[in-house]
C-alpha cells in the first residue's frame, strides 16, 4: 500500500469513527434452536414460538451423506407412552405450498425427550424438506393420528430470514459436506 493510500484510508476511518451512528434499532426474536454434534446438524423449530417447553419439529442432518431425519420432539408423554413400541409409522408433512412429503418409516423413541422420528431410506428424498427451508412459511407434521402444526418456519423480524436454512448449510460446510440443498 502506498502513501496516497495509508492517507486516504485514514481519512475515511476517521470519517467513519466521527459521523454519529443512528442506526435504526433491530427487533427479531430467534426461536429456532440449533445443535451440531459428531458431524450431524440440527435445527428445532418449536409449534408455538411463545412456548419453548412445547412440541417441536426437529429436523436432523448427517453432514458426510445429507440423511434427512424429522419428527416431533417433546411431545406429551401421555400420548407417546401407550405408543413407544409401534414400529413402521411414516410420518406426513404438509408444507405451506401444499406439497406433502412423507418419510419411508417412522418410530417412536422415549428418553429426555418424547419423540417420533421419520426417515428416507433414500438419503436425496430429504433435500426437498431442507430445500423448503430457504423462504417456506409453515409445515405441518402428522403421524399414526396426530396432528401438529401449522409449525412457523421463519421467525420474526425480516433482518434474520431463512434462519434455520441457513445454520444447517453453515454447519453442513463446516463439516465437510458437499451436499447441495
Amino acid at each position: 500500500m502506498n502513501r496516497g493510500s495509508i492517507i486516504a484510508a485514514s481519512a475515511v476511518i476517521a470519517l467513519a469513527l466521527a459521523a454519529p451512528t443512528r442506526a435504526a434499532p433491530m427487533n427479531f426474536t430467534i426461536t429456532v434452536g440449533t445443535k451440531e454434534k459428531n458431524g450431524v446438524c440440527f435445527v428445532y423449530l418449536p409449534q408455538d414460538p411463545n412456548n419453548l417447553q412445547g412440541p417441536e419439529l426437529e429436523i436432523s442432518v448427517k453432514a458426510s451423506n445429507g440423511n434427512v431425519n424429522v419428527g416431533m420432539s417433546k411431545l406429551p408423554s401421555d400420548l407417546v407412552s401407550p405408543r413407544i413400541d409401534r414400529e413402521h409409522v411414516p410420518l406426513t408433512l404438509t408444507l405451506g405450498n401444499g406439497k406433502k412429503l412423507k418419510t419411508d418409516e417412522g418410530y417412536y423413541y422415549g428418553g429426555y425427550y418424547y419423540k417420533h422420528i421419520g426417515y428416507w431410506k433414500d438419503e436425496t428424498k430429504g433435500a426437498a424438506l431442507l430445500s423448503y427451508l430457504n423462504g417456506g412459511t409453515t409445515l405441518k407434521a402428522d403421524f399414526d393420528g396426530l396432528h401438529y402444526g401449522p409449525i412457523p418456519i421463519q421467525q420474526s423480524g425480516p433482518q434474520i430470514k431463512n434462519y434455520a436454512y441457513t445454520w444447517l448449510k453453515g454447519c453442513m460446510e463446516r463439516n465437510g459436506s458437499a451436499v447441495k440443498f
